[in-house]
């Protein structure tokens, strides 16, 4: 047996989890600093077990091995009068947002949403490190090679090591601060895994970890009325999810698929929590909730209320403008009979750099240029 190629195995299998893990107990050392001692341990793996042999569990060794890693660095800083040892032992008292979540992964993906990370850093972080992707997996996701992901891991650990952020032990105040964008990474979380053309369990999935994430903030002291309406929104569409797919698991437009098959439960669990966001707030979550839900309470495709989904997206597109809303917007301003309108926000669109790297928005011109032809 290839002992080198063993553990090249086990690291790929268990490297992601296995920072997860010790960021629950030891985050307020650093993402930068776990990952070290992560790369340590399978480094004293690959020394020591092709002489003695892997051990029976291999995983349990390296977590033993960082777990004794992170308790000899936190005994250095109390001798250097550093204030580790004093994290741990007031993490465990505090009656603070971080000990009122049972999932440890929604704590995790608060510290992977530090501010000054680009969207998709954070995203790629929330992968690795709060879902347990793969690097394989995530760099298919994005259309970038392995090796791009790692480097992006890599400069990211030493952003967050060179400007020493602590990653526990914050101030509810913190967290705060840090709701908005916690918001948009499960947005962008669920919708990585809705937008895909092809049923994918292992995508769908990703939808359910984000709904899952939400409801734990929700259940939390920091869920507001922006989480409500996130909720409502995903609710929505995931009561959509068994129509959307044939039975080759090719994507069936919202314009054909069986509304039978859309989870009535769901959608009034949706409605719900769109009642309860209500508020003098407006956010961009609170307009495309309400929108999924005119899709949802239409019998069918023709008898959706275009013109009050056309009055929403003239709203989001002032608040959120982005290319996936004005495209949204075209195709209800097409469906509401303002065609010039409709060829004027295309012809925009066309111009856009977006377009060359979304198949997203080229399948929707596709279509609505398939539609004005024939229509």
């Amino acid at each position: 047996m290839d002992v080198r190629r063993e553990i090249e195995g086990i690291y790929k299998e268990s490297h992601g989890h296995l920072t997860t893990v010790l960021m629950q107990k030891f985050g307020f050392l650093g993402l930068a600093t776990v990952e070290d001692l992560v790369q340590e341990a399978f480094a004293k793996a690959m020394e020591q077990w092709p002489r003695k042999g892997l051990p029976k569990n291999p995983s349990g060794w390296l977590y033993q091995c960082c777990r004794n890693s992170a308790i000899d660095l936190i005994n250095r800083s109390r001798k250097n009068g550093e204030y580790f040892d004093d994290q741990l032992g007031e993490a465990e008292n505090r009656q603070t947002f971080e000990n009122q979540i049972k999932d440890g992964r929604l704590k995790t993906l608060f510290d992977c949403c530090y501010p000054n990370l680009t969207p998709k850093t954070r995203i790629v972080l929330a992968l690795k490190y709060v879902l347990d992707f793969r690097t394989e997996t995530i760099a298919q996701h994005f259309g970038i090679s392995g090796d791009a992901v790692e480097k992006m891991l890599y400069r990211t650990r030493q952003k967050l090591k060179s400007e020493d952020i602590p990653l526990d032990n914050l101030p509810d105040e913190v967290y705060k601060k840090r709701l908005p964008s916690v918001h948009k990474a499960i947005y962008l979380l669920f919708t990585e895994g809705w937008k895909e053309f092809q049923a994918d369990e292992r995508l769908q999935g990703l939808c359910e970890e984000a709904l899952l994430l939400n409801t734990e903030l929700i259940h939390s002291s920091l869920g507001d009325t922006d989480t409500l309406a996130l909720q409502a929104l995903m609710l929505f569409n995931i009561a959509r999810l068994e129509s959307r797919f044939d039975a080759e698991g090719k994507q069936i437009s919202i314009e054909h698929q069986n509304r039978e098959l859309w989870d009535r439960q769901l959608i009034k669990l949706g409605h719900n929590h769109l009642e309860l966001s209500e508020s003098n707030h407006l956010s961009s979550y609170h307009l495309e909730a309400v929108i999924a839900y005119k899709h949802c309470l239409a019998s069918s495709f023709f008898d959706i209320d275009w013109e009050s989904i056309c009055r929403y997206y003239k709203v989001l597109s002032k608040i959120h403008p982005n290319p996936f809303v004005e495209i949204n917007y075209a195709i209800a301003l097409y469906h509401a009979g303002d065609m010039i309108q409709a060829h004027k926000r295309f012809d925009n669109l066309k111009n856009n750099r977006y377009l060359n790297s979304s198949k997203l928005l080229k399948k929707a011109i596709v279509e609505f240029n398939m539609k004005t032809i024939f229509s």
